[in-house]
Order: structure tokens, then C-alpha cells, then sequence
């Protein structure tokens, strides 16, 4: 069995808890037909750390309403954590704010796009091909729901998707710590009713519900992303295990 910490960064709205469920809710639902996994919740934005990083083989990072360059007490050592598991050559997977933590830790930039809100269904041209996507694909379509980018990797990251809304929308650190711009984990009722949730308020309506329509019409690609996902972690974790 494969130990997956989930370090949860933040929280969907209160009122789709009751029936979606959390960021690591949505993590355990995605992987769970993918391989034999445990699964131990850290809420680092509420102060939670892991005593140590035997506390998991591998680790998930989740999405976020915080930005990685706001002033929170616990940025810092959720930073340092990140760092921590690089050095101790554990795998790990970041989404959304998890992508763009791991890239703020490690020496990149973030910060609030020009290009506005991504959010609906996003295609993303697979412009890398690495060894643990297996099946190969040409692209990979994930919800999306992001103000800020990435907008300068870190040294020694491999580009690996892209689109014209989002330049850096996955990158491949090496030793099993991937990170993807999009959201693997929402389902397209979610992501409608978040849209619906956030209509007028933080993203203008209009925008919104046309982005909201567009899951009637396009397929997201979770079961693919799920299975790279299961795929990187319980090789790497066997890996750093020997």
C-alpha cells in the first residue's frame, strides 16, 4: 500500500461542502479505482504539518483561494516542507495553488495574470512527453479555475503542457514531483456549481456562465490525469522506498 499525504491549502465554499466534499475528498475519489492507496488529510493552511515525512510515501498538493504570494503565517513553513520533500526525493504532485506553490518554493515566480480568469474546460497541449505518461496522449483537457500563473519557472523544471491561456500548465521536476495548472480532481458538476457559486461576485457573471456551459459540450480527461497520477506516485514512492 502507497501512504499519500494530502496537504490541503485551502477549501471550496462552505455551501458545496455538503455535497462535493473537500479539496482532499476529490483527491480520494480521483485515485481511488487507480491502485492501493492510503490516504492521511494535513490542513497546512490551518497549521497542520506533518510531524515528519515518514508520515507518507508521497504527497498530494492541493488547489486554493489563497495566492502564493499573500501574507500568511503559514506560507513559510508549508514552503519549507515542499522544499523538505524535494531534498528527501519523495514524490509529489501539485494542483492549481499546489502547482504553483511548488514552483514559488523552488525558486520560480507567480503572480496575478493579465490574461484574466481560466476557468471552464481547458485543453492543454502535451509539449513533453515523459515516462510516466503512460498512455502517451497529444493533450490533456482539465477543468480550470485560476487567476494567478506562473510566470518564470525554476531552474532545472521540464515544461510539459501548455496553452495559449496558460504557458506554464505543467512542469516535471524530476524524482517523482510533478504539478499540473488544472484540476484533475473536479468533476464538471462541481466546477459548474463553483462557477455558479463565484458568478458576479469575484468573476463576472457573464464570463462565468459561459465558461459553465461549456462542460455540457467537452470532456474532461480526469480518468487519464488519474491514471498518470497513480502511475508517478506509486513508482517514485517504491523508488525512494529502496
Amino acid at each position: 500500500m502507497t501512504r499519500i499525504g494530502i496537504l490541503e491549502t485551502g477549501a471550496p465554499p462552505a455551501a458545496l461542502q455538503p455535497t462535493f466534499g473537500r479539496y482532499p475528498d476529490m483527491m480520494q475519489a480521483l485515485l481511488a479505482a487507480q491502485g492501493d492507496f492510503s490516504f492521511t488529510t494535513f490542513r497546512v493552511a490551518e497549521g497542520d504539518q506533518p510531524a515528519n515525512l515518514g508520515a507518507a510515501d508521497a504527497w498530494l498538493v492541493t488547489g486554493s483561494p489563497h495566492g502564493v504570494y499573500e501574507d500568511h503565517d503559514w506560507l513559510a513553513p508549508f514552503f519549507d516542507l515542499l522544499r523538505a520533500i524535494r531534498a528527501a526525493r519523495q514524490p509529489m504532485v501539485g494542483i492549481c495553488f499546489g502547482h504553483q506553490a511548488l514552483a514559488q518554493a523552488f525558486g520560480g515566480e507567480v503572480r496575478k495574470s493579465d490574461k484574466g480568469w481560466g476557468i471552464g474546460p481547458h485543453q492543454y497541449r502535451i509539449v513533453e512527453k515523459t515516462d510516466w505518461m503512460t498512455p502517451i496522449a497529444g493533450f490533456i483537457t482539465l477543468a480550470a479555475s485560476h487567476q494567478d500563473q506562473i510566470a518564470q519557472i525554476p531552474d532545472g523544471a521540464l515544461l510539459f503542457a501548455s496553452n495559449a491561456h496558460c504557458q506554464f500548465a505543467g512542469l516535471d521536476y524530476g524524482a517523482g514531483i510533478v504539478s499540473f495548472q488544472g484540476h484533475p480532481e473536479f468533476t464538471a458538476p462541481y466546477a459548474q456549481a463553483l462557477l455558479r457559486a463565484r458568478a458576479g461576485g469575484v468573476i463576472p457573471a457573464d464570463e462565468a456562465m459561459q465558461a459553465h456551459d461549456l462542460y455540457g459540450d467537452q470532456r474532461l480527461d480526469a480518468d487519464l490525469a488519474a491514471t498518470w497520477i497513480a502511475g508517478l506516485v506509486q513508482n517514485n514512492a517504491e523508488f525512494a522506498r529502496d
